[in-house]
């Protein structure tokens, strides 16, 4: 099954607009690996690798892992939200360089400014 995310503030909008609805869904269907569609409403596009950007969730252990074709992005979240709510912590990165850096860039700007998410009509996930 593929699944995908779409990350950013700017989505609020876009569902607003779209009339795309929201489920709220516990942290174990943040599970396992998901494929980043769009950052802010841009679409994403793949990395050095040919590989589309990812995240991987580590529900057990409150782990994160992003990979976005070049570098990878490390971090924790909180587990012990209610469900809906998501905060992620201690965001690193590995540090090679890359012929474009804007997909990760977005990335780390945006995982401290995540409190929730939440499955859309497609089936696809949304941060907020």
């Amino acid at each position: 099954m593929k699944k995908s995310i779409t990350i950013g503030m700017a989505l609020c909008a876009l569902m607003l607009t779209t009339s795309c609805s929201t489920r709220t869904i516990d942290l174990g269907g943040l599970s396992g690996k998901w494929n980043v569609i769009s950052i802010n409403g841009n679409a994403v596009t793949p990395g050095a690798d040919g590989q589309g950007p990812s995240i991987s969730f580590d529900v057990v252990n409150g782990r994160a892992v992003a990979t976005t074709g070049c570098n990878r992005l490390m971090c924790g979240f909180n587990k012990d939200l209610p469900a809906g709510n998501l905060t992620f912590s201690r965001v690193a990165s590995t540090m090679m360089a890359c012929p474009d850096m804007s997909t990760e860039e977005a990335l780390s700007r945006l995982f401290p400014t995540v409190t929730s998410y939440g499955r859309l009509a497609d089936g696809s996930l949304g941060f907020y």
